[in-house]
């Protein structure tokens, strides 16, 4: 049976196991929502943040190209050929997907003018308009670096190859880094309430 004292102790509290409860399940919701949010957007900002430099480049007209610019171009293919970019997509595992291209020699037409594109140096391609390929005529943006071939003949170097200059999730990266402050911020609350004012009584 309980005794006097315990039953004393239990009334005593009793005005504050509800603050408490309430504040216990505040702090969980929080750890929770802040744990999915931090880690989330993290991941997401980690996969993303190769193409963050796509994202962020400039687009420029080809006649405005300078030697060592780091741009994008956007126009439409041009090519002795049917199919500029042959792409193919693996899986690998159980969910993942790899993907390998055959490229032939190419050439990007904007209104201004035209750059031929160097292919060897593509890290990234998404897959293109037609059927996952790019074909002639197709529209397409570029990323990369110009240089000189010589004779004051300009070629980009292409690092990245997609249908529009937006055309990646890195777009979104500041907003996965705010969901990830966010998510810390917010775990980071809980610890400092419990540090400073203790936990939820007992």
């Amino acid at each position: 049976m309980d005794s006097e004292g315990g039953r004393l102790k239990r009334a005593a509290l009793f005005p504050l196991r509800r603050p408490g409860d309430s504040r216990r399940r505040r702090h969980t919701a929080l750890v929770v929502v802040g744990a999915m949010f931090a880690a989330g957007g993290l991941l997401a900002y980690g996969l993303v943040a190769p193409e963050i430099p796509f994202a962020d480049a400039p687009v420029k007209l080809i006649r405005d190209l300078r030697v060592d610019d780091i741009v994008k171009v956007h126009g439409r293919i041009d090519c002795d050929c049917a199919k500029a970019i042959d792409r193919e997509e693996n899986p690998v595992g159980a969910t993942g997907r790899n993907w390998n291209a055959t490229y032939e020699w190419f050439s990007v037409n904007d209104p201004s003018g035209l750059i031929f594109i160097e292919t060897a140096t593509v890290t990234r391609l998404t897959p293109g308009p037609s059927g996952g390929d790019w074909l002639k005529g197709d529209l397409v943006t570029v990323y990369g670096s110009v240089f000189d071939q010589g004779m004051g003949n300009l070629l980009m170097r292409g690092q990245m190859i997609a249908k529009a200059p937006d055309d990646t999730p890195a777009k979104y990266a500041f907003w996965m880094l705010v969901s990830g402050a966010l998510g810390i911020l917010s775990i980071g609350y809980v610890f400092t309430d419990r540090l400073f004012f203790g936990g939820p009584p007992e």
